[in-house]
């Protein structure tokens, strides 16, 4: 468990550094978000994971250094797993959106610039779904052997929510003006995905490719509206809920 203490270690105090400065900054208005300033800082806080993930395999050996590019390097997947990364973010998402939009009036239902969708994906790799080489290359490899795998997940989505928090703070960030407890209920919604498809395929780049489709969705109007109100609540809750049970559905063995 060293390695997963160093990796969170350096990956939160990066994090927290160079977006915490950010946050600094812009509400100071010495910077705007947009800026190149601001656009290295942001930069440098979302690639801490992948970063350090890099860096914690190298410096413990050539064992951890073989299993981690073996995962890393993975492609070698059953095509159902590949359709699974490609349709689950925006089916998902799709649905979510779909619930709270008939529940509340004031959330409108409307896909915009669908075409763009896979400018938007393979973009989204880089900003967004290179997170994973942390989260899953090195944090999930060790949490799992240990611990179930819904406790992974909901780990693993917690860390992934809390781990954004600078950026709740940052003037014209992407989470400025989120509500924080959905944001966090909608990562350990993804999570549960994200954790059963790198336990059936060991494969970083799939689930570097499901990452980058959340956020895809999300840029062409499929996104969860982070905001306290009752039908996001209890969309969410619904979401998690049947995320573990089709899990459990699907293979007790996974997490017993």
């Amino acid at each position: 468990m060293k390695k997963v203490y160093v990796f969170l270690a350096l990956t939160f105090a990066l994090t927290i550094l160079s977006h915490g400065l950010l946050a600094i900054l812009t509400r100071t208005d010495v910077i705007d978000f947009n800026s190149a300033a601001g656009m290295i800082l942001f930069i440098i806080g979302g690639a801490s994971p992948t970063v350090w993930a890099f860096v914690v395999a190298h410096r413990f050996g050539a064992s951890e250094k073989q299993a981690f590019y073996d995962d890393l390097l993975n492609w070698r997947s059953a095509p159902r797993y590949w359709l699974y990364a490609l349709v689950i973010p925006v089916a998902a998402a799709l649905i979510l959106r779909s619930m709270i939009a008939t529940m509340d009036p004031e959330v409108a239902m409307s896909v915009e610039t669908v075409w763009f969708y896979p400018l938007y994906l393979l973009s989204a790799i880089v900003f967004g779904g290179l997170e994973e080489v942390g989260w899953r290359g090195m944090l999930q490899r060790h949490l799992k052997p240990r611990l179930t795998l819904i406790k992974t997940a909901i780990i693993i989505g917690v860390i992934w929510g809390v781990w954004h928090t600078p950026l709740f703070f940052v003037a014209g960030g992407p989470q400025e003006g989120f509500a924080y407890v959905p944001y966090i209920m909608s990562a350990i919604f993804f999570s549960g995905f994200i954790t059963y498809l790198y336990v059936r395929t060991r494969s970083v780049l799939l689930v570097v490719v499901f990452h980058a489709g959340i956020n895809a969705a999300a840029s062409i109007g499929l996104y969860i509206p982070m905001e306290h109100t009752g039908s996001v609540y209890l969309t969410l809750t619904l979401g998690i809920a049947t995320v573990y049970a089709l899990i459990y559905a699907q293979d007790r063995n996974l997490i017993v």
